[in-house]
């Protein structure tokens, strides 16, 4: 829900309408308190917004997005706090009161020390074909095998698509929104890639954090997001619902000749049903920044199945980078594909409508 721009101080003249910097957000737990910008939506997090020529004011996430004229900037806030909170109330856990603020720098982001300042992610070996959530814990990370349980929310609305290089101490994106142009390739590191935000079905979430990032340069892994993301634009409700999608096994496929043959597996992704977007599944963009020095030349999106079959309804298909429409052709054999693993009981034996449901 948004503010109401036609109300409130945003009617006097004598309140600055831009030039406002948020200094923090506050979550008051439940909504409990009416913006002092619109003074008509009862808002539960507050974001505090100074100005050189005003006094402080408390508001809500679109009239702050306003103020300071930049409507992803408070998004991005609101969803950290959004983020950030179970893990507070755990390691606070006994503390008098119920509101929590996230300190904000003259910069725009937090600065506070913080343990879960990060987007947990999902990984997919493709040289075992199993799934994982990576966790954090006291001693680093730890993968868990959710392949047989595997169901999710993907938010093929906001996928992203451009340049991974997972070579270094960490990894680096330069990437776009599906359907722009590529942007400049920054290294012979760099390799074509895709990420999405998703959440997990309780079945395979594990006790906290759900909301996991999902990146990939593996041309099997690839290929599979592919297969199911065209059955995603093929079918899209009207309503806008996303689709839930379960691993049922994977294929296979063997490349090169000799010494250097390997296999690798081709998830075998499936929509099992659709459901309106979760509230904690919030789009988070990945920076990109610009082309350097010694940046390669631009790489235009792949016509693949735009060319050659287009989806069914005129949206355009698949252009998400230059790995083409099929795993690697050059010495490959596919072969016959395994017995589909099964998605746990509690996620195989629910109905679609049901099992969209448990995502919140």
């Amino acid at each position: 829900m948004g503010e109401a721009r036609g109300t409130g101080k945003w009617c006097q003249p004598d309140v600055p309408h831009k030039g406002w910097l948020c200094t923090d957000v506050e979550d008051l737990g439940e909504p409990s308190q009416v913006c002092e910008m619109c003074e008509v939506m009862t808002i539960r997090y507050i974001h505090h917004m100074t100005h050189q020529y005003h006094p402080p004011l408390e508001v809500g996430c679109i009239c702050a997005g306003h103020m300071e004229q930049d409507l992803v900037g408070a998004r991005r806030r609101e969803a950290a706090i959004k983020r950030l909170r179970p893990s507070w109330a755990k390691s606070h856990a006994g503390l008098a009161g119920d509101t929590w603020r996230l300190k904000m720098s003259i910069f725009g982001f937090s600065t506070e020390p913080t343990a879960g300042d990060f987007l947990p992610i999902i990984k997919y070996d493709a040289r075992a074909g199993r799934i994982f959530r990576i966790d954090r814990t006291p001693d680093g990370r730890e993968p868990i095998d959710i392949t047989d349980s595997f169901a999710a929310v993907f938010d093929f609305e906001n996928i992203e698509t451009g340049w991974l290089n997972f070579s270094g101490p960490q990894p680096d994106f330069k990437l776009v929104k599906m359907g722009e142009v590529l942007p400049v390739r920054p290294s012979e590191n760099h390799k074509n890639g895709i990420r999405l935000m998703l959440k997990l079905h309780p079945s395979c979430a594990g006790s906290d954090k759900p909301v996991r990032e999902f990146s990939t340069s593996a041309k099997a892994a690839l290929s599979g997001i592919e297969k199911v993301y065209l059955a995603y634009r093929e079918g899209k409700p009207a309503n806008g619902k996303l689709p839930i999608v379960a691993m049922r096994g994977s294929t296979p496929v063997k490349t090169g000749t000799g010494d250097r043959q390997s296999t690798n597996y081709v998830p075998k992704f499936e929509i099992v049903g659709w459901a309106g977007r979760p509230t904690d599944l919030v789009y988070i963009p990945r920076g990109s920044s610009g082309p350097g020095p010694n940046a390669l030349p631009p790489t235009p999106p792949a016509q693949g199945y735009a060319a050659a079959k287009g989806n069914g309804n005129g949206a355009p298909a698949w252009s998400g980078g230059d790995w083409g429409d099929t795993p690697p052709a050059t010495g490959s054999t596919r072969m016959q594909a395994p017995v589909a693993q099964q998605l746990a009981a509690s996620v195989a034996q629910t109905k679609p409508a049901d099992l969209a449901d448990d995502f919140g």
